[in-house]
């Protein structure tokens, strides 16, 4: 009798089958969806560190000389996590990662990114060096 089980990776069967004693397919199945449960929340809560850390280094290192203070308090990072379940086939979560500023605090980020050359941009520059983090943080737990 065989099986066909759609697998992130052979190892996480594998790590899942090992952490349990499985007889049955049920019983696989089972482990292998804690596994996944249990990674995918873990990676959440590293990401929404991260984004409170990307959020924190725009405050403080955003270039320009505050006025009001709006645009600064206006900055932040959202990365949102959805779990979507072995229902969509290859894909157990899907990542959106988001770095701005609030338009109902700054409608003028935009301005602020794009103008004078860019000597006042900070989404920008904050993207370019977390991006790779996150990626990192996916891989700790998908690889």
């Amino acid at each position: 009798m065989s099986f066909l089980i759609p697998v992130v990776a052979e190892d996480l069967v594998a790590e899942a089958a090992d952490m349990v004693e499985v007889d049955t397919l049920e019983g696989l199945q089972d482990a292998w969806q804690k596994e996944i449960e249990d990674r995918t929340n873990a990676m959440t809560k590293d990401l929404h560190q991260l984004a409170q850390e990307a959020t924190a280094y725009m405050k403080q290192n955003a270039p320009w000389t505050d006025v009001t203070g709006n645009a600064r308090a206006s900055l932040y990072c959202k990365i949102d996590v959805q779990k979507n379940g072995p229902q969509v086939e290859g894909e157990y979560f899907s990542i959106d990662v988001e770095f701005g500023y609030d338009d109902t605090m700054c409608d003028y980020g935009d301005y602020l990114e794009e103008s004078n050359g860019g000597n006042y941009a900070i989404v920008g520059p904050t993207a370019n060096i977390y991006g790779p983090r996150i990626d990192d943080i996916v891989a700790k737990y998908w690889s």
